[in-house]
């Protein structure tokens, strides 16, 4: 496990509301948080995400965002985390689906909350996806019952949860 990845600002947020935060370095050396991103974690709720962020453990660095990334249009954090992740030439932890076309368009690798979640699972980080998923989707994330349904029938958990 010698990979970095890049995480944006809404995965990051939800999974440290949860304290799952650790599952990012299970799968990861080393986490990069552009500091676009963590000026978006600062500005909210002094919470578990302000705090992580605070308490060090994760690489923060500036990034400059080239004009065929901005021309996207996308937010100043998932600009950020895109141009982070093509410089290193790593993973990148996105959730937004505009921000996602234009990291695969990139060529980036791309893997969402709901992709971390289902990693766990198949790596015996965890018993049941279904547990995560559903405080994931409590904690804001936005999970409809077709991917939920789709994304646990692959794992073999039953939908809608027993």
């Amino acid at each position: 496990m010698d990979e970095t990845w890049v995480v944006d600002s809404s995965p990051f947020i939800v999974l440290a509301k949860l304290g799952e935060l650790g599952l990012l370095t299970a799968f990861a050396s080393k986490i990069v948080v552009p500091e676009q991103v963590a000026v978006e974690v600062l500005a909210g709720p002094a919470d578990e995400a302000s705090r992580a962020l605070a308490s060090g453990g994760f690489e923060r660095r500036l990034v400059a965002v080239p004009n065929d990334i901005a021309a996207w249009g996308l937010g100043l954090g998932e600009s950020a985390a895109i141009a982070a992740a093509l410089e290193l030439g790593t993973v990148l932890l996105v959730d937004d689906l505009a921000a996602r076309r234009c990291a695969r368009t990139l060529g980036l690798r791309v893997i969402g909350t709901l992709g971390v979640a289902l990693r766990a699972k198949k790596q015996g980080l965890i018993p049941s996806a279904t547990p995560l998923l559903m405080r994931l989707r409590d904690a804001g994330l936005y999970l409809d019952d077709e991917i939920l349904a789709a994304a646990l029938e692959a794992l073999g958990e039953p939908w809608p949860p027993l």
